[in-house]
């Protein structure tokens, strides 16, 4: 009787122990789940905020041409900061978690495989391939110098507008 309850005990004793590793995984999967959720999440939110941005610039080319209401001024160029803000945050987090992304989502931070297109002068064009990094922070510092443009001269040949335009189409994640 006594080898029985022995081997009864150690049995429980296992199944304890074994409930506990498994719990303890189970805790490590769901917050790595959790933080993938969160990750592609961001990046999505990158691609949807770059839209955001071809949007408003879209706007602020179209109200100097009769196409758009004057009265939106204010408020596109708002929504543009705005967009840029939350772009500059997003960007900055799935950085900071570069070395916690999957491969693919690592690599576009740490090889130039991002062909930006920008305006060096009226006619001429120059592709540089960047980080994903160094591509967002592009986009969004001419975000926030096209907020600086007079209206009348946000122009297709404008170099950020042009930026806007060009490489918000041609974002691909």
């Amino acid at each position: 009787m006594f080898w029985l309850r022995t081997a009864v005990q150690l049995a429980f004793g296992a199944i304890f122990i074994m409930s506990i590793v498994g719990f303890v995984v189970m805790n490590q999967s769901v917050d790595s789940l959790g933080q993938s959720i969160s990750d592609i999440s961001l990046a999505a939110e990158l691609r949807n905020g770059i839209s955001g941005l071809r949007k408003y610039s879209m706007q602020l080319f179209n109200i100097p041409r009769g196409l758009v209401d004057p009265v939106w001024t204010e408020t596109e160029r708002r929504n543009m900061f705005y967009e840029a803000k939350n772009l500059s945050a997003f960007n900055e987090h799935l950085y900071l978690r570069m070395q916690h992304l999957t491969p693919e989502l690592n690599e576009l931070y740490t090889t130039p495989v991002v062909d930006m297109e920008e305006m060096a002068e009226p006619g001429t064009v120059t592709i540089s391939s960047q980080t994903l990094w160094q591509a967002m922070n592009s986009l969004l510092s001419h975000a926030f110098l096209m907020l600086e443009v007079p209206l009348d001269q946000i122009g297709e040949t404008e170099p950020h507008t042009f930026v806007r335009s060009q490489n918000a189409c041609s974002f691909a994640f």
